[in-house]
């Protein structure tokens, strides 16, 4: 049966895929710090506006004193750590490579699993682990050979860096994870915001990059995507993953629902651009997806 957290999971999955494409249009126009600090700003207020229709709290001053620390911790390591390196990879290779390799932080989160939490892996969990990297190498071994004309000079850089987005990736779920409990989801959300906002603003000061924060809020080239990738990331992609495990979605189901958003954008570039799909990109896909699901659903 299907239930609210399964659906949540779901939606949460469309929502990085189109996030990842507004993110990835409007970080080649002003870069992808200005990107990250404008995109947690509008999603800050929009997670105000709906903290406050649906508790009737804008900021989340009811969270206990672990729940902060938990939830931060998250935030710090997943929004501004993780998220930092990868909208540059974004940029660099795009949002279809870069969500396909970040499907990987499931494999992050079960290693880092066995010394945090005391779990250890089966061979099952292994067998997940291998299919879902046979998957995603499977696409890029595909890619590279599509473009051996025009090659990508950054695209091992650009691997690199959604690699190390997926790591902070599956830090932050496991973090956010020991502090939900039954806390309000996009009150935690906010939480995790407040806490990486610091970082850019201290980056982005330092690395003057403010003329280009300013260009982010003023190019309606770069507007209309930001609002859209800020609704559809930090407010609601975000929010949906924290109600996926708040209404009862175990990590593994909700993880490998949400592992399905390189599908989504791979239909969406079919819908929205006219790029052609590769059958044997798309079968890769689908093992990356289908090992996720492997490794994440084994016991739950």
């Amino acid at each position: 049966m299907i239930g609210a957290g399964e659906l949540a999971a779901l939606g949460a999955a469309g929502c990085w895929a189109i996030c990842s494409l507004c993110f990835a249009t409007a970080g080649k126009r002003v870069g992808s710090l200005s990107v990250n600090l404008t995109r947690l700003i509008m999603g800050m207020v929009i997670l105000v506006a709906i903290t406050t229709f649906w508790r009737g709290m804008p900021l989340p001053l009811d969270a206990t004193a672990t729940q902060w620390a938990y939830i931060s911790a998250s935030g710090f390591v997943g929004f501004f750590l993780g998220d930092m390196v990868l909208f540059e990879a974004y940029v660099l290779i795009g949002p279809r490579l870069s969500v396909l390799v970040i499907t990987t932080w499931p494999i992050f989160a079960a290693v880092l699993a066995v010394p945090f939490c005391n779990q250890y892996l089966n061979a099952r969990q292994w067998a997940g682990i291998v299919v879902t990297l046979a998957g995603v190498i499977s696409v890029l071994l595909v890619h590279r050979k599509a473009n051996q004309a025009q090659p990508n000079r950054h695209l091992k850089l650009g691997i690199l860096l959604a690699l190390l987005g997926g790591i902070g990736q599956a830090i932050g779920y496991i973090l956010a994870q020991k502090g939900l409990g039954d806390y309000d989801a996009f009150s935690a959300t906010q939480i995790r915001l407040i806490a990486a906002l610091p970082g850019f603003l201290i980056i982005i000061t330092f690395a003057k990059r403010w003329a280009s924060v300013r260009d982010a809020f003023t190019t309606g080239e770069v507007v209309r995507p930001l609002m859209l990738g800020a609704v559809t990331g930090p407010a609601l992609g975000v929010g949906l993953s924290m109600v996926a495990l708040s209404e009862g979605a175990s990590v593994g189901v909700a993880g490998t629902l949400i592992a399905t958003a390189p599908l989504v954008v791979i239909l969406l570039e079919r819908i929205l651009y006219k790029t052609p799909i590769c059958p044997k990109a798309l079968a890769g896909t689908l093992l990356a997806v289908a090992g996720v699901g492997i490794l994440m659903l084994n016991g739950n």
